[in-house]
């Protein structure tokens, strides 16, 4: 699920709550704990600060891509 991946990616990085992402998307609380720490483990990244950073650093309108990561605009 790459795609709802880099959804919660990009929902994170705007600042939202797990708790907040999961009802967006319709998902649990552990499914978005578990894609924030897969996209962090993918990315090198050490928190959810540092993966919020680099989706905002890529709203300047390119697509981020890693590995099979992607983030997409919201």
């Amino acid at each position: 699920q790459p795609r709802q991946l880099g959804r919660v990616a990009a929902l994170a990085a705007t600042g939202l709550t797990n708790r907040q992402i999961a009802e967006r998307l319709h998902v649990s609380v552990r499914t978005v704990e578990s894609h924030v720490y897969r996209a962090c483990t993918r990315l090198g990244l050490a928190d959810r600060s540092a993966l919020a950073a680099v989706a905002r650093a890529d709203r300047v309108g390119r697509t981020f891509k890693a590995g099979t990561l992607t983030v997409p605009q919201i």
